[in-house]
Protein backbone atom coordinates (compact mmCIF):
# COMPACT_ATOMS: atom_id res chain seq x y z
CA UNK A 1 0.00 0.00 0.00
CA UNK A 2 2.63 2.47 0.90
CA UNK A 3 4.15 1.93 -3.11
CA UNK A 4 1.09 2.48 -3.80
CA UNK A 5 0.42 5.64 -2.47
CA UNK A 6 3.80 6.73 -3.54
CA UNK A 7 3.47 5.96 -6.82
CA UNK A 8 0.19 8.15 -6.85
CA UNK A 9 2.12 10.84 -5.10
CA UNK A 10 4.76 11.06 -7.53
CA UNK A 11 2.14 10.74 -10.42
CA UNK A 12 0.14 14.15 -8.92
CA UNK A 13 3.54 15.79 -8.89
CA UNK A 14 4.09 15.57 -12.18
CA UNK A 15 1.18 16.27 -12.84
CA UNK A 16 1.31 19.60 -10.82
CA UNK A 17 4.49 20.50 -12.83
CA UNK A 18 3.03 19.99 -16.14
CA UNK A 19 0.06 22.32 -15.29
CA UNK A 20 2.40 24.83 -13.80
CA UNK A 21 4.59 24.62 -16.74
CA UNK A 22 1.69 24.77 -19.39
CA UNK A 23 0.26 28.08 -17.76
CA UNK A 24 3.67 29.90 -17.40
CA UNK A 25 4.31 29.22 -21.02
CA UNK A 26 0.70 30.77 -22.04
CA UNK A 27 0.66 33.03 -19.74
CA UNK A 28 4.32 34.03 -21.05
CA UNK A 29 2.65 34.12 -24.21
CA UNK A 30 -0.16 36.50 -23.65
CA UNK A 31 1.81 38.48 -20.93
CA UNK A 32 3.14 40.90 -23.49
CA UNK A 33 6.47 40.31 -22.45
CA UNK A 34 7.43 39.44 -25.75
CA UNK A 35 6.03 43.03 -27.18
CA UNK A 36 7.59 44.35 -24.17
CA UNK A 37 11.51 43.55 -25.38
CA UNK A 38 10.69 43.98 -28.76
CA UNK A 39 10.20 47.74 -28.20
CA UNK A 40 13.32 47.99 -25.99
CA UNK A 41 15.46 46.25 -29.00
CA UNK A 42 13.07 47.28 -31.72
CA UNK A 43 13.82 44.63 -34.49
CA UNK A 44 14.64 46.45 -38.51
CA UNK A 45 11.34 46.83 -40.58
CA UNK A 46 10.55 43.92 -42.83
CA UNK A 47 9.24 45.39 -46.09
CA UNK A 48 8.34 42.09 -47.19
CA UNK A 49 6.34 41.16 -43.74
CA UNK A 50 2.51 40.81 -44.32
CA UNK A 51 0.44 43.99 -43.52
CA UNK A 52 -0.93 44.83 -39.54
CA UNK A 53 -4.35 43.55 -40.51
CA UNK A 54 -3.13 40.34 -41.81
CA UNK A 55 -4.57 37.48 -39.77
CA UNK A 56 -2.77 34.25 -39.94
CA UNK A 57 -5.29 31.12 -40.93
CA UNK A 58 -6.02 29.29 -37.24
CA UNK A 59 -4.38 26.23 -38.22
CA UNK A 60 -0.77 27.54 -38.93
CA UNK A 61 -0.99 29.57 -36.19
CA UNK A 62 -1.49 26.49 -33.86
CA UNK A 63 0.95 25.09 -35.85
CA UNK A 64 3.43 27.50 -35.48
CA UNK A 65 2.60 27.26 -31.67
CA UNK A 66 2.89 23.96 -31.08
CA UNK A 67 5.99 23.61 -33.53
CA UNK A 68 7.78 25.59 -30.62
CA UNK A 69 6.87 23.97 -27.74
CA UNK A 70 8.00 20.27 -28.73
CA UNK A 71 11.00 18.68 -30.50
CA UNK A 72 9.25 18.32 -33.95
CA UNK A 73 9.29 20.90 -36.88
CA UNK A 74 5.56 21.31 -37.53
CA UNK A 75 5.79 24.52 -39.27
CA UNK A 76 8.68 23.03 -41.67
CA UNK A 77 6.99 19.49 -41.92
CA UNK A 78 3.12 21.52 -42.56
CA UNK A 79 4.74 23.83 -45.52
CA UNK A 80 6.33 20.90 -46.84
CA UNK A 81 3.40 18.95 -46.90
CA UNK A 82 1.22 21.87 -48.30
CA UNK A 83 4.02 23.37 -50.72
CA UNK A 84 2.73 22.89 -54.56
CA UNK A 85 6.14 22.31 -56.19
CA UNK A 86 6.64 19.30 -53.55
CA UNK A 87 8.11 16.51 -56.07
CA UNK A 88 5.45 14.78 -57.16
CA UNK A 89 3.69 12.18 -59.97
CA UNK A 90 1.98 13.12 -62.96
CA UNK A 91 -1.86 13.42 -63.08
CA UNK A 92 -1.44 9.97 -64.03
CA UNK A 93 0.94 8.52 -61.56
CA UNK A 94 3.64 8.72 -63.16
CA UNK A 95 7.05 9.27 -62.22
CA UNK A 96 8.85 12.01 -63.86
CA UNK A 97 11.88 11.07 -63.19
CA UNK A 98 13.65 7.62 -61.52
CA UNK A 99 17.04 9.28 -61.15
CA UNK A 100 16.25 10.81 -57.70
CA UNK A 101 18.69 13.27 -58.23
CA UNK A 102 17.82 16.79 -56.70
CA UNK A 103 18.41 19.07 -59.75
CA UNK A 104 15.56 16.71 -62.06
CA UNK A 105 13.01 16.12 -58.92
CA UNK A 106 12.79 19.80 -58.56
CA UNK A 107 11.13 20.12 -62.01
CA UNK A 108 8.54 17.12 -60.94
CA UNK A 109 6.39 19.53 -58.88
CA UNK A 110 6.43 22.32 -61.13
CA UNK A 111 5.26 19.83 -63.60
CA UNK A 112 2.55 18.04 -61.96
CA UNK A 113 1.20 21.99 -61.57
CA UNK A 114 1.60 22.80 -64.95
CA UNK A 115 -0.74 19.04 -65.34
CA UNK A 116 1.92 17.98 -67.19
CA UNK A 117 2.40 14.15 -68.46
CA UNK A 118 5.86 12.21 -67.91
CA UNK A 119 8.13 11.78 -70.47
CA UNK A 120 9.80 9.00 -68.74
CA UNK A 121 8.63 5.95 -70.51
CA UNK A 122 6.56 5.41 -73.57
CA UNK A 123 2.97 4.88 -72.36
CA UNK A 124 1.54 4.91 -76.11
CA UNK A 125 2.43 1.98 -78.72
CA UNK A 126 3.54 3.23 -80.91
CA UNK A 127 5.31 6.26 -78.56
CA UNK A 128 4.54 9.35 -79.85
CA UNK A 129 7.76 11.49 -80.54
CA UNK A 130 8.15 14.77 -77.61
CA UNK A 131 10.31 17.37 -76.97
CA UNK A 132 9.91 19.26 -73.59
CA UNK A 133 11.84 22.92 -72.14
CA UNK A 134 10.65 23.22 -68.69
CA UNK A 135 12.37 26.63 -66.93
CA UNK A 136 12.73 27.31 -63.55
CA UNK A 137 13.29 31.16 -62.31
CA UNK A 138 14.79 32.64 -59.16
CA UNK A 139 12.61 35.19 -60.01
CA UNK A 140 10.07 34.76 -62.95
CA UNK A 141 7.22 32.15 -62.98
CA UNK A 142 7.77 28.79 -64.16
CA UNK A 143 7.25 27.85 -67.45
CA UNK A 144 6.84 24.47 -69.78
CA UNK A 145 6.78 24.04 -73.59
CA UNK A 146 5.97 21.11 -74.96
CA UNK A 147 5.59 19.93 -78.64
CA UNK A 148 4.44 16.18 -79.66
CA UNK A 149 4.02 14.48 -82.89
CA UNK A 150 1.65 11.09 -82.97
CA UNK A 151 2.76 8.48 -85.06
CA UNK A 152 -1.01 8.38 -86.64
CA UNK A 153 0.16 11.04 -88.89
CA UNK A 154 -2.58 13.61 -86.72
CA UNK A 155 -0.76 17.46 -86.83
CA UNK A 156 1.65 17.95 -84.59
CA UNK A 157 0.54 19.96 -81.27
CA UNK A 158 2.57 22.45 -78.67
CA UNK A 159 1.36 23.46 -75.47
CA UNK A 160 2.76 26.46 -73.35
CA UNK A 161 1.75 26.81 -70.03
CA UNK A 162 3.12 28.94 -67.02
CA UNK A 163 2.24 28.78 -63.48
CA UNK A 164 2.40 31.66 -60.32
CA UNK A 165 5.77 30.92 -58.81
CA UNK A 166 4.15 31.10 -55.44
CA UNK A 167 0.41 29.34 -55.76
CA UNK A 168 1.66 27.15 -58.30
CA UNK A 169 -1.54 27.73 -59.97
CA UNK A 170 -1.93 27.81 -63.70
CA UNK A 171 -1.76 31.36 -64.75
CA UNK A 172 -1.45 31.12 -68.49
CA UNK A 173 -2.05 28.06 -71.08
CA UNK A 174 -2.08 27.74 -74.47
CA UNK A 175 -2.10 24.37 -77.28
CA UNK A 176 -1.92 24.52 -81.00
CA UNK A 177 -1.21 22.90 -84.03
CA UNK A 178 2.03 23.22 -85.57
CA UNK A 179 2.74 23.22 -89.35
CA UNK A 180 4.96 20.26 -90.65
CA UNK A 181 7.68 23.22 -91.26
CA UNK A 182 7.17 24.75 -88.28
CA UNK A 183 7.66 21.10 -86.33
CA UNK A 184 10.73 20.38 -88.93
CA UNK A 185 12.74 23.88 -87.46
CA UNK A 186 11.68 23.52 -83.56
CA UNK A 187 13.27 19.65 -84.33
CA UNK A 188 16.10 20.46 -85.62
CA UNK A 189 16.75 23.17 -82.76
CA UNK A 190 16.19 21.24 -79.99
CA UNK A 191 18.20 18.19 -81.97
CA UNK A 192 21.40 20.23 -81.57
CA UNK A 193 24.08 18.83 -80.00
CA UNK A 194 24.79 22.23 -78.04
CA UNK A 195 21.88 21.15 -76.03
CA UNK A 196 22.51 17.44 -75.22
CA UNK A 197 26.09 18.13 -75.00
CA UNK A 198 26.67 21.16 -74.30
CA UNK A 199 30.29 23.15 -74.34
CA UNK A 200 32.07 22.35 -70.53
CA UNK A 201 32.00 25.94 -70.15
CA UNK A 202 28.41 25.68 -69.82
CA UNK A 203 28.20 23.38 -67.74
CA UNK A 204 30.97 24.80 -65.05
CA UNK A 205 29.93 28.37 -65.36
CA UNK A 206 26.49 26.93 -64.85
CA UNK A 207 27.37 25.26 -61.87
CA UNK A 208 28.69 27.96 -60.03
CA UNK A 209 26.33 30.44 -60.44
CA UNK A 210 23.93 31.27 -57.49
CA UNK A 211 21.53 32.56 -59.29
CA UNK A 212 19.69 32.47 -62.82
CA UNK A 213 17.13 29.84 -64.64
CA UNK A 214 17.24 26.12 -64.49
CA UNK A 215 16.59 24.40 -68.27
CA UNK A 216 15.39 20.87 -68.10
CA UNK A 217 15.17 19.52 -71.68
CA UNK A 218 13.81 16.48 -72.26
CA UNK A 219 13.01 14.07 -75.55
CA UNK A 220 10.93 11.16 -75.83
CA UNK A 221 10.78 8.69 -78.19
CA UNK A 222 11.31 5.28 -79.96
CA UNK A 223 14.93 5.35 -78.46
CA UNK A 224 13.76 6.48 -75.12
CA UNK A 225 13.87 9.18 -72.98
CA UNK A 226 16.95 11.45 -72.60
CA UNK A 227 16.92 14.90 -70.17
CA UNK A 228 19.79 17.15 -69.53
CA UNK A 229 19.41 20.46 -66.94
CA UNK A 230 21.84 23.51 -67.71
CA UNK A 231 21.53 26.52 -65.63
CA UNK A 232 20.57 29.98 -67.68
CA UNK A 233 22.79 28.82 -71.34
CA UNK A 234 21.46 31.98 -72.80
CA UNK A 235 22.94 34.20 -70.64
CA UNK A 236 26.18 32.45 -70.18
CA UNK A 237 26.28 32.43 -74.17
CA UNK A 238 26.41 35.88 -74.52
CA UNK A 239 29.46 35.84 -72.75
CA UNK A 240 31.07 33.38 -74.73
CA UNK A 241 30.23 35.49 -78.14
CA UNK A 242 31.07 38.44 -77.08
CA UNK A 243 34.32 37.43 -75.72
CA UNK A 244 33.94 38.00 -72.29
CA UNK A 245 34.52 34.31 -71.04
CA UNK A 246 38.06 33.25 -71.97
CA UNK A 247 37.57 29.48 -74.11
CA UNK A 248 41.19 29.14 -74.31
CA UNK A 249 40.83 28.55 -78.08
CA UNK A 250 38.85 25.84 -78.14
CA UNK A 251 35.18 26.03 -80.16
CA UNK A 252 32.29 26.16 -78.19
CA UNK A 253 29.88 25.31 -81.11
CA UNK A 254 26.70 27.08 -81.69
CA UNK A 255 25.98 28.50 -78.49
CA UNK A 256 23.44 30.53 -79.86
CA UNK A 257 20.93 28.00 -80.26
CA UNK A 258 19.83 28.20 -76.45
CA UNK A 259 17.94 31.65 -77.40
CA UNK A 260 17.26 30.93 -80.89
CA UNK A 261 14.90 28.37 -79.48
CA UNK A 262 13.70 30.17 -76.11
CA UNK A 263 12.43 33.25 -78.62
CA UNK A 264 11.08 30.48 -81.20
CA UNK A 265 9.19 29.06 -78.08
CA UNK A 266 7.81 32.33 -76.75
CA UNK A 267 6.82 33.17 -79.98
CA UNK A 268 4.54 30.08 -80.25
CA UNK A 269 3.16 30.57 -77.22
CA UNK A 270 1.94 33.57 -77.82
CA UNK A 271 0.53 33.12 -81.30
CA UNK A 272 -3.22 32.97 -80.60
CA UNK A 273 -5.48 33.91 -77.35
CA UNK A 274 -4.56 31.66 -74.29
CA UNK A 275 -6.77 28.78 -73.74
CA UNK A 276 -6.46 29.43 -70.29
CA UNK A 277 -7.89 32.54 -68.13
CA UNK A 278 -7.19 33.09 -64.75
Amino acid sequence: MKGLRRFRYHVLIALAILVAYVAADLWWYRSGYSWAIARINPAPVDPFAAPASYRMPFAERATYFLSNRVFVDLAGRYREWNDPFRPRKDPEGHPYFLSGEPEFEAFSGPLRCMREPSLLAPFADPAPTSYRLTILSSFDPCVSYRLIREESGSPPQFRGVTVDSISGEISDEITIELAPELWDRCEALLNSPEIWNPPAEIRLLGATSPDGDSWLFEKSGSEGHQMVVLHSPDYLAEFLLDGTLPTEGAPVGNVGVYREILELLQSLSEETTSTHQP
